[in-house]
C-alpha cells in the first residue's frame, strides 16, 4: 500500500480495503443469523447489515477512484464510527 505512496502515485489501498470487506462479511454473516432467529432483534439487525454495507460500498468507492483521500477517509472513518449509533440508536439495542 505505501509503495505507491513513495512512488509518487495515489495511494493504492485496494488490498487492504478487500481484507476489511473480508472481515466485515463474518460480521455481516453474523446480523443476518440474528435477523433470522431472534424476531425481536429483527429491526437493530436490519440496520446493522444496511450501514455495514453501506460503509463496505463506500471504502470500495475510494479504494478504485482517485477521489481527494484525506477528506474522504474522514468522513467515511467517520461513518464507521457512528454505525452502531446509526444502526442501534434508531431502531433498539442488539441482543447481550
Amino acid at each position: 500500500m505505501f509503495h505507491s505512496a513513495v512512488e509518487g502515485d495515489h495511494l493504492n489501498q485496494r488490498l487492504m480495503v478487500l481484507g476489511y470487506i473480508v472481515m466485515r462479511v463474518a460480521m455481516v454473516l453474523r446480523w443476518w443469523r440474528v435477523y433470522r432467529e431472534s424476531p425481536e432483534f429483527r429491526k437493530v439487525s436490519r440496520a446493522e447489515i444496511l450501514w455495514t454495507l453501506i460503509a463496505r460500498v463506500c471504502w470500495t468507492v475510494i479504494a478504485f477512484t482517485r477521489l481527494p483521500l484525506a477528506a474522504v477517509i474522514v468522513v467515511i472513518g467517520t461513518l464507521e464510527l457512528l454505525l452502531p449509533v446509526l444502526a442501534q440508536g434508531t431502531v433498539g439495542h442488539p441482543p447481550p
